[in-house]
């Protein structure tokens, strides 16, 4: 239980460094990957669905693979799988689902997003909103 009220007493800052995610993409890929568990989904489509660029997203998979946080199958016949890993430790774990339920309430993912953004850490955004009308880029936040 004490490890349970020392991942909740951290900053959200302190718990996106313990897990060592420092920016807004790597934040969204591995939400995504944590929702769908395993996806045959390649960096191409999945950059399309979180609205950041490939280049982004496959720097982002390799981070996460490094992190020990995602796993990536050797490709076969062109396709290749992707799988949320998770910490493997208990803390880690508390943290990232603290996070988590953080990222299921707007000002949680308002927090998030202010603290992934510093020090010029902007997301790679493109594409026009949905919907087809003009103006600026969109943000989808998984």
């Amino acid at each position: 239980m004490a490890d349970q009220d020392d991942a909740v007493d951290l900053g959200t800052e302190d718990c996106l460094q313990a897990l060592g995610i420092d920016q807004l993409c790597q934040w969204d890929v591995l939400v995504f990957l944590h929702r769908h568990h395993a996806s045959l989904a390649g960096a191409e489509q999945i950059a399309h669905l979180l609205g950041y660029t490939v280049a982004a997203v496959m720097e982002t998979l390799s981070r996460l693979e490094h992190l020990m946080l995602a796993k990536r199958s050797r490709a076969s016949q062109g396709v290749r799988l992707y799988e949320f890993r998770g910490p493997g430790d208990p803390r880690g774990d508390q943290i990232l689902d603290h996070l988590l339920k953080m990222a299921d309430h707007r000002q949680g993912r308002l927090e998030m997003m202010d603290i992934l953004r510093r020090d010029g850490n902007r997301p790679q955004i493109t594409g026009p909103r949905p919907g087809g009308g003009g103006g600026r880029p969109w943000l989808k936040l998984t």
